[in-house]
């Protein structure tokens, strides 16, 4: 397996890398500042992604980093938080070009992000290293960071490692899926409206729930099981990350 390296800024890397530490085939984060050479020689918060292509082509990973971040919008803290895919080798800078090109076809607004040359890196102090995962219930963290993970498991399922990304213990997905009213019931997620029906069977110890946005096509559906030996939660074709982010947002909407 060969690791290769990428560099990639553009908000608060605390941000940067809390996504790239979602995504499945990444090996390591190193978070920090880097720089590039010339004009672009300051230091700017960004993060060294190690990572397996065989398992998350560089295209991929730079999806997802436009995504999760403000990628068309050439603001005023464009330094500290200066939008940038970082080369290590010469001969990457041709590809990593056309891979922004050809993502650009995704965006109504033009991508600012540029490709520039490694050049030198400032690692963040421990204390702040791996700062999601540390802490997720910090306020930053759920108000800035959790948003950019939600819209990971919600537009790029495939690409996110169910190992990284715990979204709710195993208690919270019970207690969440015994709030739901058995029978049909309508909920709010991520400001839309979906009908749920719940039903029980294995003498009501266990759920089947199928949820389907209303006006709309996105839809949720899993089963779940109490057995001697524990819960079990099995999603119906999506992502585990997908009815866990439902599971944690959803809002039921009581009959007035």
């Amino acid at each position: 397996m060969a690791i290769h390296r990428i560099g990639l800024g553009g908000g608060c890397h605390w941000c940067t890398e809390a996504v790239v530490l979602s995504l499945d085939g990444v090996e390591r984060v190193e978070q920090g500042w880097i720089a590039a050479l010339g004009e672009h020689a300051s230091y700017s918060e960004a993060v060294i992604v190690h990572f397996d292509p065989t398992l998350l082509p560089v295209k991929d990973l730079i999806r997802a980093h436009l995504h999760t971040h403000s990628s068309r919008s050439d603001h005023s803290f464009r330094e500290k938080y200066r939008s940038a895919v970082y080369y290590f080798n010469p001969h990457e800078k041709e590809e990593l070009e056309r891979t922004l090109s050809e993502l650009q076809e995704l965006f109504e607004q033009p991508l600012i992000t540029l490709v520039l040359p490694f050049s030198s890196f400032r690692a963040s102090r421990e204390k702040i290293v791996n700062y999601y995962f540390k802490d997720p219930n910090k306020e930053f963290c759920t108000r800035h960071i959790e948003p950019k993970l939600n819209l990971l498991v919600d537009q790029f399922p495939e690409l996110v490692n169910p190992r990284a990304l715990t979204i709710l213990r195993e208690d919270q997905v019970e207690e969440r899926i015994d709030s739901l009213p058995l029978g049909y019931s309508k909920v709010r997620y991520r400001q839309r409206t979906y009908g749920v029906t719940k039903t029980v069977f294995d003498a009501s110890r266990s759920a089947k729930v199928f949820g389907e946005e209303l006006g709309g096509t996105d839809f949720v559906s899993f089963n779940f099981y109490r057995t001697t030996k524990g819960n079990k939660l099995r999603p119906c074709e999506m992502p585990v990350q997908k009815v866990l982010a439902f599971l944690k947002s959803m809002e039921i909407l009581r009959s007035q």
